[in-house]
């Protein structure tokens, strides 16, 4: 099934949502900005900016990294930590 427009705007919320919670988690509340996150990891800080405002989507090599450098897996990225997770296997 094709990926319309809201769907997407939705996945890019989540992940700058996720993104940005992670990035703040890995700082451990330590007062030093997301500039200094970006420059200590090799990102750059205009487009970690853009990621966490979800104006700008990272490329595949750049999602690689942050599951590296945050020890999760890919899918965490996506998920809505809002929305139900369903776990009924029923049809019909």
């Amino acid at each position: 099934m094709p990926v319309n427009d809201s769907q997407m705007s939705h996945t890019v919320a989540v992940f700058s949502k996720n993104l940005t919670r992670l990035v703040k988690n890995k700082r451990n509340g330590l007062p030093f900005p997301q500039s200094q996150f970006a420059k200590e990891n090799n990102l750059g800080t205009t487009a970690l900016n853009q990621w966490c405002n979800g104006r700008r989507f990272p490329s595949d090599e750049n999602l690689d990294r942050f599951c590296e450098l945050f020890q999760v897996p890919l899918a965490e990225l996506f998920i809505d930590p809002c929305s139900p997770i369903h776990t009924d296997n029923k049809i019909g």
